[in-house]
Parts: structure tokens; sequence; C-alpha cells
């Protein structure tokens, strides 16, 4: 995302001092770079692994296998079991 710089810092591309009061791109847990830095190669997103699931996946599967096992019906999220 792009903000002012509150504090002097460098740039981890270039190495040159970014003032405070100059525009920067920033995410947290990264340092603050120049937004239009000539160093900064654009960095691709990672590739995602084939076969990798999201949580959310995992969790609906696991609730289907609970339902198949029992015969039916729809797990609540307190627990208790609709038919």
């Amino acid at each position: 995302m792009t903000i002012t710089a509150k504090y002097a810092s460098k740039c981890p591309h270039c190495g040159q001092t970014i003032q405070p009061g100059e525009q920067v791109e920033w995410t947290r847990g990264t340092p603050a770079a120049h937004t239009r830095c000539p160093a900064a190669a654009p960095v691709a997103a990672p590739a995602r692994r084939p076969g990798l699931v999201s949580a959310a996946e995992v969790i609906a599967r696991r609730k289907a296998m609970v339902r198949r096992r029992r015969g039916g019906g729809s797990f609540l999220d307190d627990g208790d079991w609709e038919y």
C-alpha cells in the first residue's frame, strides 16, 4: 500500500535514504521502499502447488466425511446434528 513516510529510513532496493513526507510502498512486516524505485524489480506472487487446499476446504471435506458416516444430516456450528 502506498503511504507517506513518517520516519527517515533506507530503501531496501536502491539503498538511498527515504525522507519523512515521501510516498513509499509499505506492507506490514517489510521495509518501506520508494514508490517508483528504479532498482525495484516486480515480485511475482508465489505459485500455488497443485493439490493444496485451503483450511476452509479441509473443514468442509471433514464435515462431509462425518455426514456420510452418520447417514446424512448436516453438522451445525454448535456441534448438534440436523436431520
